[in-house]
């Protein structure tokens, strides 16, 4: 799926969590959908209790969507895999380690092709 050049089309949720698969394997299960709906203020969201993202897509293009789907993606790695729940309580869901591994996630997609930034793609892929 190229979703680099995908516009007015919602991406399946399947095709989403599947590519999310291929940058990393994460150890816990998780939920994945794309609504057809848009906020003012959220693109995404992740729901730490029921391990479950939701894309807000409406009206998004499939660059914008992949980049919040790993954005989702990795708040449920740093939530099942990085800390135990009375840290993860007290950690900020935008602290230092989210950034980390949110950071760690888009290299990986830049360097498989599966993310296109051209503001940092030279410097990962060379």
């Amino acid at each position: 799926i190229n979703f680099k050049t995908m516009s007015n089309f919602l991406p399946s949720s399947a095709s989403i969590k599947q590519v999310l698969l291929k940058i990393y394997t994460c150890k816990e299960p998780f939920e994945l959908y794309v609504v057809d709906r848009k906020f003012k203020r959220r693109l995404g969201t992740y729901f730490v209790e029921k391990q479950k993202i939701n894309i807000y897509a409406k009206g998004m293009d499939g660059h914008i969507i992949m980049e919040v789907a790993i954005h989702e993606y990795a708040h449920h790695i740093h939530h099942t895999e990085q800390y135990t729940w009375d840290v993860r309580r007290k950690d900020r869901s935008h602290g230092e380690k989210f950034w980390r591994i949110y950071s760690a996630l888009m290299a990986k997609a830049i360097y498989k092709d599966i993310f296109k930034d051209d503001l940092i793609c030279d410097i990962i892929t060379q």
